[in-house]
């Protein structure tokens, strides 16, 4: 049912995605062979968002959210 808790409940789980860091990036790991090339391990986008519905009517609102913070950065 929609009520007010519930869109209480969408707008503080947006608050949750707007507080999320950016993982595009953030180097998981490097190393430097033994002819001296560098190499390092970094998280990069895919451009592909995928969502599990169960049946829960605010993973609409979630995956919104993350859509738009993707877009953003």
């Amino acid at each position: 049912m929609l009520n007010e808790e519930r869109i209480h409940e969408f707008s503080e789980s947006l608050r949750l995605v707007k507080r999320l860091t950016d993982p595009v990036g953030e180097i998981l790991d490097e190393w430097t062979l033994e002819n001296g090339l560098h190499v390092k391990s970094r998280r990069v986008p895919l451009g592909v968002i995928g969502m599990i519905y169960e049946a829960r009517p605010n993973v609409t609102v979630d995956a919104a959210g993350l859509a738009l913070k993707a877009a953003t950065q």
